[in-house]
């Protein structure tokens, strides 16, 4: 086997729209450029399908000067409709590419994850693959190995009614409730309750932004959630609110303990009405010590309280822990690619 030293991320330079696989692209390196084979090792489709190109034993053709020691990976997309450099890419493929960079340097420690772009003067993949990987690699859950069919293809959808998903900072809820929201097979509209209050958060939420497919109508909403939930009713969207602990913590030196009560109460009725699917997410920050300043107590009975009176109105009701998935309550979709442990 070739030492490998270098994983690098690319672009295939292509549209939002436009879904193409290694075959395509190996006859454009084939046809066009005349090599004997496509020049990537791996290609991530806009499904978040990851499909085999060129045998990792043999030596690439994706960026000069590095191809001896190096595996290529292919991520579809990377150009805006407008012709311009435009980092398109899908949630499903976020998701396919920490996957296999993780399982990747599982087999090669001591290679380096970068982009196109460190290497060359050109802009591709249109984003710091080094940063990003970094931050994906601090949160611990990238290493799961990836699944070669398409995350879509023999897995059940969501089922009808709603879902409460729990857990810590870090622990994989808005992922989870992502994957759970593409099972719907209906609109999405994301909910979001953050404020770009510091300069970490607004970097915070445009990685968040960067992860959710382009086709999903966000609203932004950190106060009203009732009224939001209240304006898609009759709609059939499915909705995702992400999240209740940053939306209780926007009001909670507002109003008082009762105003509290009532708004969390107003709210579990607003999801028991909505008659589409929906998706609730919210943080556990019940199961450390008891805090030792009086605001903290109260934020955390207060989103205590309201995680009990939303599970009581939610169907489905699960906890994530390390980025695995554990119900508490009701059935989750099967077949889903990501209930796959290390092992599989």
């Amino acid at each position: 086997m070739r030492r490998i030293d270098k994983i690098i991320i690319h672009a295939s330079d292509t549209p939002a729209d436009m879904d193409v696989g290694a075959e395509e692209i190996r006859e454009w390196h084939v046809d066009g450029n005349g090599w004997r084979d496509i020049g990537y090792h791996w290609v991530i489709r806009r499904s978040g399908r990851i499909e085999p190109g060129r045998d990792e034993s043999v030596v690439g053709a994706h960026v000069a000067g590095t191809n001896a020691n190096s595996i290529g990976v292919c991520l579809v997309g990377g150009r805006g409709a407008d012709g311009s450099d435009d980092c398109n890419y899908t949630a499903a493929q976020w998701a396919s590419l920490a996957s296999l960079v993780g399982e990747l340097q599982e087999r090669f420690p001591d290679a380096s994850v970068s982009g196109h772009r460190d290497h060359s003067s050109k802009a591709c993949p249109c984003f710091d693959v080094a940063a990003w990987w970094s931050e994906r690699s601090d949160g611990g859950t990238n290493t799961a190995k990836p699944d070669k069919a398409s995350p879509s293809a023999s897995d059940d959808p969501l089922p009808p009614g709603h879902v409460l998903l729990l857990g810590g900072v870090r622990s994989g809820k808005s992922a989870w409730a992502q994957r759970l929201a593409r099972r719907s097979g209906k609109a999405v509209r994301f909910i979001a309750t953050a404020t770009a209050d510091d300069d970490e958060m607004a970097e915070r939420i445009k990685r968040h932004q960067a992860e959710r497919p382009d086709d999903w109508t966000l609203i932004e909403e950190p106060d009203d959630l009732v009224g939001a939930v209240e304006s898609a009713s009759g709609s059939g969207d499915c909705l995702l609110i992400d999240c209740l602990s940053l939306w209780l913590s926007n009001r909670i030196e507002k109003v008082d303990a009762d105003d509290l009560n009532a708004a969390g109460a107003e709210l579990a009725e607003a999801v028991a009405d909505y008659d589409g699917p929906l998706i609730l997410v919210s943080n556990e920050v019940g199961l450390g010590g008891v805090a030792m300043n009086s605001l903290a107590r109260r934020y955390a009975d207060a989103l205590g309280r309201l995680n009990q009176q939303l599970a009581a109105r939610c169907e489905r009701v699960a906890v994530t822990m390390a980025g695995k998935l554990l119900p508490l309550k009701g059935g989750f979709p099967a077949g889903d690619s990501l209930h796959q442990d290390d092992g599989e």
